[in-house]
């Protein structure tokens, strides 16, 4: 108490008693156990924020695929066998493409799957598949690379032929059998 009877506040700094007002408040230090505690707590905040984060764009894709992928893979279809042809090296053809769901997983259904000899393009297929389904797994995006769940095939029918000079052609591949591997 100062002379005139009144109480000063208690904690406070450069109280002046007869302005009724406070010069500077008092300041504390942090203690280490707290600048540790604000620390985790920006930690977790990033951390549940990074997993929302990862959360939306996840539930974004899986729409992208089911409403702008799905409905309009057909409509590639044929850019999707000039793709195979020129990786394989060989024709190919594909007579219908389907989308659908295996669980969580996007699935694919390929029917006509048609691989040509290129020795004889108008001809028979080499290999036909007659319907191909497979379940693309979620790890592809992690590795980025296509990573199968699942892979049918049906009724596969493969051509093979004995070429005058006595090489294989299997699926229109050549085969030379004295070759040793």
């Amino acid at each position: 108490r100062d002379g005139a009877g009144l109480a000063w506040p208690t904690g406070l700094v450069g109280y002046n008693p007869i302005a009724g007002s406070l010069i500077m408040p008092a300041v504390r230090s942090p203690s280490s156990s707290s600048l540790v505690l604000t620390r985790a707590l920006r930690f977790v905040r990033f951390l549940g924020t990074a997993i929302l984060v990862v959360v939306v764009l996840f539930c974004a894709l899986l729409l992208a695929i089911r409403f702008v992928v799905f409905p309009n893979i057909d409509t590639y279809r044929d850019q999707i066998a000039a793709t195979l042809a020129s990786e394989l090296g060989q024709p190919v053809g594909i007579d219908a493409i389907e989308t659908g769901w295996d669980g969580w997983n996007p699935k694919i259904a390929i029917s006509g799957l048609a691989i040509r000899d290129p020795a004889n393009p108008t001809g028979p297929p080499a290999l036909l598949l007659p319907r191909v389904e497979l379940a693309v797994a979620w790890t592809s995006l992690l590795v980025a690379d296509l990573r199968l769940k699942e892979l049918t095939i049906e009724r596969a029918q493969l051509a093979i032929r004995r070429g005058a000079d006595g090489s294989l052609h299997v699926a229109g591949i050549e085969i030379d059998p004295t070759v040793h591997r």
